[in-house]
């Protein structure tokens, strides 16, 4: 995946519908694939959010709190994501 590319499109979505979460949460998962951890977080928060029942919104913003070495803020967000999902060990 040309995740540079999809960066760019994500953005051009999201200037057209900013709350459309869906949009933010792919945005996240590229930056992060790309090592902007920084730039991931915010809008991995903000698609965790707006979708507090979507499980990749919590992985993904574990993922980037774990890049970040931020390991409170991705064990508070395991332990989200465990109670979204209490029979996945995963």
């Amino acid at each position: 995946m040309n995740h540079r590319l999809a960066v760019n499109r994500f953005r051009q979505a999201i200037a057209l519908q900013p709350e459309y979460a869906p949009s933010r949460l792919l945005l996240g998962a590229s930056l992060l694939a790309l090592g902007k951890n920084a730039e991931a977080i915010p809008e991995l928060q903000r698609a965790a959010h707006s979708m507090p029942k979507e499980s990749q919104a919590h992985l993904q913003l574990v993922k980037a709190y774990e890049a970040s070495e931020n390991w409170i803020a991705a064990v508070e967000e395991l332990q989200k994501l465990v109670k979204l999902n209490p029979q996945n060990p995963e």
